[in-house]
């Protein structure tokens, strides 16, 4: 088939999927944070003229044109909340871990060796937040974030299968050390695609989850044939062209978050509640072990013989071993927010070929030493009471936020994307911190506590929960 008949078809497909879109989420289009992370989430716009341009495709941070498409959407992000006029006193109060952190990589920009650089990062990370405080002053913040989520899995899939068919320039590229056919679709790089098709599959499976089971609804049967679709196609995506050109993490946690969800919203009322208060309890000492694991080196195999790795994380831990001793260093305030990355290593063949780690939490600690892992701890801790609090007024909607948080930090033990601007699982993690809507902040219609406390004993019944959606 000639690309151009291909690219109609995708395109008349995309068209389709917004057509049908199921009605809750039609509504709240929320165009401005939704360009936000789909970019994050795909190729930087001088990464999609490289081929055309002789440019280099590889490169995350962008250009000139992509400073100025950012500057503007940061700049409609706040003009949109000058007009809503939020009440920022709650705001700040309510995330103030993340104000806190944002001071802090701010201030440590000073002591980068490239601090125009780092100051850039920084930017970036200010317009997530500035995205997701224009979400959460939404009539209905909830339903906005899935409808963004949606509409990243509605553009992003179907154009990264027509990429990799089609457009072999965009959408595959080949090992630098083993020259293997990879998949990148849409997005850049082989774990980047995985990163897309990850956060993709847990959303599809999710949404079908909770999807009211009306049999007299014909609607319903098109839009959960469409999601099953895209499911479908968001797993052979994962699946790459075989052999080992695929991420292994993002499998692995695609099969994790599946099997989580199905319990949380599917099992026996007792199951459900032991597995939520493991997950919130669980999930912040968790990522204290794998920080302590990467700052160490004291690392097991983990079970990587059974996603077809070796033990040594197919290369990672030699990365690792050159990273601690420089991370040590300065142990207390770090080289300086994304300094590290940003520079130059001609001393070391392995460093000066990659641009990050492969490891959030050694990342973290790298650029922003043990302040910046303990602020990143905060973090960690707050979303999950978040999430605990939030369960009493919207429980299938904490079930997602508490399996992100799960594949955030397990997904940050082989690959970085903690304090990393130009990773859409950072931009995400912002999003899902930051949306959680209270009376005072935002207009949606919450009923009294007496309403909307839907304790263990009354959201926990023995029949499977029907949706949000």
């Amino acid at each position: 088939m000639p690309p151009t008949i291909a690219f109609a078809i995708c395109s008349a497909f995309v068209l389709f999927l917004f057509r049908y879109e199921h009605p809750s989420t039609k509504e709240h289009r929320c165009w401005v944070p939704a360009i936000w992370l789909i970019y994050f989430a795909s190729k930087p716009i001088a990464a999609w003229l490289a081929p055309f341009a002789g440019g280099d495709a590889e490169n995350e941070s962008g250009s000139l044109v992509d400073a100025i498409f950012l500057l503007a959407l940061i700049a409609v992000g706040l003009i949109i909340l000058s007009r809503r006029r939020p009440n920022w006193s709650e705001l700040i109060s309510s995330n103030r871990a993340f104000v806190f952190l944002l001071a802090f990589l701010l201030i440590s920009c000073t002591w980068s060796v490239v601090p125009l650089s780092s100051f850039k990062q920084w930017v970036r990370v200010f317009g997530s937040v500035v995205m997701a405080f224009v979400v959460l002053t939404e009539e209905q913040p909830r339903v906005a974030l899935h409808s963004i989520l949606i509409k990243n899995v509605y553009i992003l899939i179907p154009l990264s299968l027509f990429l990799v068919k089609y457009f072999p320039d965009l959408g595959v590229s080949f090992g630098r050390w083993t020259g293997d056919t990879m998949w990148v679709g849409a997005a850049l790089g082989k774990n980047g695609l995985g990163r897309l098709c990850l956060v993709s599959f847990t959303v599809l499976f999710w949404t079908m989850l909770v999807q009211k089971k009306r049999s007299e609804n014909s609607s319903f049967f098109r839009q959960y044939g469409l999601n099953l679709l895209l499911l479908l196609m968001t797993a052979f995506l994962l699946k790459g062209p075989g052999g080992n050109a695929y991420s292994a993490t993002a499998v692995g946690l695609a099969v994790l978050c599946a099997g989580i969800l199905s319990v949380l919203l599917l099992a026996r009322a007792s199951l459900r509640r032991s597995l939520a208060n493991l997950l919130c309890a669980g999930t912040p000492v968790l990522a204290f072990a794998l920080a302590f694991m990467a700052l160490t080196g004291v690392i097991p195999s983990l079970g990587t013989d059974t996603l077809g790795r070796d033990a040594t994380f197919t290369g990672r831990t030699e990365i690792w071993n050159e990273i601690r001793p420089v991370a040590w260093a300065s142990p207390i305030l770090g080289q300086g927010y994304d300094s590290f990355w940003c520079s130059k290593h001609p001393d070391s063949l392995v460093l000066s070929n990659i641009n990050e780690g492969h490891n959030g939490y050694l990342d973290v600690f790298l650029g922003t030493g043990l302040i910046g892992l303990a602020i990143f701890f905060w973090l960690i801790v707050s979303f999950a009471r978040k999430v605990r609090h939030e369960e009493y007024r919207d429980y299938s909607w904490s079930c997602l936020r508490l399996v992100f948080l799960l594949l955030i930090v397990i997904h940050n033990f082989t690959e970085s994307s903690f304090y990393r601007s130009s990773t859409h699982l950072w931009a995400l993690f912002i999003y899902l911190y930051i949306i959680v809507p209270t009376r005072s902040i935002v207009s949606e219609a919450i009923p009294d506590a007496a309403d909307v406390r839907q304790d263990w004993e009354s959201w926990a019944m023995e029949e499977p929960l029907e949706g949000y959606v």
